[in-house]
């Protein structure tokens, strides 16, 4: 009986610290309130849409007539015979010996009541697949409406409030960690303040949470499992700590913890950090279209400043395949720069918001666009410079590529898609485009230029695809 009660109090002592630290989550939703990124004239109240899955927040969808009309077509996806990626490293080489490069276009258009295009886009997926995708698709219709549906909540919609799901982390019946337990308190104080829209008091309750969490980061010891702030207790700590950096609309410091946590813990624990990326884009959305519209800039939103244009004597990266290339050209293009006779010597004076200087001239911010199905459109202007983005019936067209003996690839662009028929006839009627450089986000043309006015017969015209802003 004594070794009995020995035994028992020596498996309770190494029992009393794994029990005073288990980590558990409560989940909590909060919503946020926002303003369209693109105010209309006439505040949109309904949408009608032939995508099922498509949903306004805090608009109706009807079947009539409606202030907004959503268009989406997804079309299949395509393989490639090589990886033609901006970024090498953004695949490492063993997932290249093991995969392959597919990608996948789909087109969104939002007309309003009067039938006039207010916004188009055509996106492309690009993943890596280790089998073809089932029924070649790499993105499902109801995964891409689903995006969509945020995506042109925040664009459109007056009344869009949404919702998100925030995990907080404490530990279980432990009063060792009554201070992180006492913060879940405090968070959950601040979520119900906040969703009742009382956003100071708010702010004063999450300061106090994220105070006492901070504090007991100071503690940590990650090799130590019996430490009261041991790597289980981190990891959670890590995770309240993002969530309500984001919700403070402090991304910059949501995201050095979050390196900081991929660097000291890793593995498996940094995809569950990657799950708090849907939440920093999503919250970063909101805090822009809370500000003032004088002070937002959709083209800037949409602008990837880390692509930059393609210089004398860096190596052209043009696929041998004439169907990679072909693969490569749908999606929507935002002019970057365009230079005469040849490409720019370097990049120490290029400024991607001075457009009249990048565009030789020309301030009007403009977008190609070039789909799947053979046709192609040139919208000009921007929110900014009038009401809406208009799209310019003069280079509404068709497109086709080819490549001659010589493997040289040509963009070929006509107003008739009867042209494309008998090419050598119709030559004149055709603009025949070199293609110099193309991957997943940037294009680099060389083309004639027809302005008897202008002093250069050579145009480098470079582009970089626009992606979902989400």
């Amino acid at each position: 009986m004594k070794k009995l009660i020995i035994t028992i109090l020596i498996f309770s002592t190494f029992l009393s610290p794994a029990l005073s630290q288990k980590i558990r989550k409560e989940k909590v939703s909060i919503s946020f309130t926002t303003k369209p990124l693109i105010p209309l004239k006439k505040a949109p109240k309904t949408f009608a849409s032939n995508g099922f899955h498509i949903q306004l927040g805090g608009l109706e969808k009807t079947e009539g007539n409606a202030d907004l009309l959503v268009l989406n077509k997804v079309y299949t996806a395509k393989k490639y015979a090589n990886w033609w990626l901006e970024d090498p490293e953004k695949y490492d080489a063993s997932m290249r010996f093991d995969k392959s490069l597919y990608s996948q276009p789909y087109s969104v258009t939002v007309k309003n009541n009067e039938g006039n295009i207010i916004f188009h886009r055509i996106y492309n997926i690009f993943e890596a697949e280790s089998q073809p995708p089932v029924s070649d698709i790499l993105k499902s219709e109801l995964s891409i409406q689903l995006q969509l549906s945020r995506e042109l909540s925040y664009l459109f919609s007056p009344n869009y409030e949404p919702k998100f799901d925030i995990k907080l982390f404490y530990v279980k019946k432990s009063d060792e960690h009554q201070d992180i337990n006492s913060s879940l308190e405090d968070a959950r104080k601040a979520i119900e303040l906040y969703n009742n829209k009382e956003y100071s008091k708010a702010q004063q309750e999450f300061e106090k949470a994220l105070k006492k969490w901070m504090g007991a980061l100071k503690e940590k010891d990650l090799s130590n499992d019996k430490a009261r702030i041991n790597e289980k207790v981190t990891k959670g700590l890590y995770h309240n700590i993002i969530q309500i950096l984001a919700i403070l609309e402090r991304y910059d410091e949501a995201e050095k913890i979050m390196a900081k946590a991929r660097e000291e813990i890793g593995g498996f624990y940094n995809i569950a950090l990657n799950g708090h990326r849907h939440l920093l884009k999503n919250l970063k959305m909101i805090s822009k279209s809370k500000k003032e519209n004088a002070n937002f800039n959709f083209v800037d939103l949409e602008y990837d400043t880390s692509v930059k244009p393609l210089v004398q004597g860096e190596q052209p990266m043009r696929p041998e395949s004439a169907r990679d290339i072909r693969n490569l050209l749908p999606g929507s293009w935002q002019y970057m720069l365009i230079t005469s006779e040849e490409l720019p010597t370097s990049l120490d004076n290029f400024k991607h918001k001075e457009w009249k200087k990048n565009l030789l001239g020309d301030s009007t911010k403009t977008i190609f666009h070039i789909s799947p199905d053979g046709t192609c459109m040139e919208q000009r202007g921007s929110w900014e410079d009038g009401d809406e983005q208009t799209m310019d019936d003069g280079l509404t067209g068709y497109w086709r590529f080819l490549t001659d003996d010589n493997d040289q690839s040509y963009f070929l662009f006509s107003f008739d898609e009867e042209d494309f028929e008998n090419i050598k006839e119709h030559r004149n009627e055709i603009s025949i485009i070199d293609v110099v450089y193309i991957n997943d986000k940037k294009l680099v043309l060389r083309a004639r230029n027809y302005n008897p006015d202008a002093n250069a017969d050579i145009l480098y015209i470079q582009l970089q695809r626009i992606n979902s802003i989400l």
